[in-house]
């Protein structure tokens, strides 16, 4: 229906805006406050689980209990074998754990080079409500299909 201008409504957006906005001021750059904080505790947790030996991996409580893996069976030796360069051993021990790894990965990086180069950030911004109904079903389904490999694979 025309508004009283004569011009026409605009038509509803079905995608998603990512849109780049300049950094904050140093004092208020709450990125970097909790970056600084995480960042060693990522660093010393990947040095430990790197050089632990496999008997130190707590076993499943859902495995122990059903027999069966549970959707995330797998990903403390996943990201094992991610820090020691074994990207397809990783990927075939635990494949979604593998990409949510790696993609968390080159977004640290990422995200240190945007804060430390006071670069502007990217944002996703003006999600509909049918895009937010697909991401959760994409990953809904991804972790569904990732439990159904484990469950196959005997992993």
């Amino acid at each position: 229906m025309p508004s009283a201008g004569g011009a026409k409504p605009p038509a509803v957006r079905l995608y998603m805006r990512f849109i780049f906005k300049k950094p904050p001021p140093p004092g208020n750059d709450w990125e970097r406050q909790v970056g600084l904080f995480i960042l060693p505790i990522i660093i010393f947790t990947a040095l430990i689980a790197a050089a632990s030996p496999d008997e130190f991996i707590p076993p499943c409580f859902f495995h122990e209990l059903t027999g069966y893996p549970c959707p995330t069976c797998g990903s403390l030796r996943c990201a094992r074998l991610l820090l020691h360069g074994r990207f397809l051993a990783a990927f075939l021990m635990q494949p979604l754990a593998a990409v949510i790894l790696v993609g968390a990965f080159l977004y640290m990086l990422y995200a240190l080079a945007a804060v430390t180069l006071h670069l502007p950030r990217l944002r996703v911004t003006e999600v509909t409500l049918p895009e937010k109904l697909v991401i959760v079903l994409g990953i809904l389904g991804a972790v569904l299909l990732n439990w159904g490999y484990l469950i196959a694979t005997g992993k």
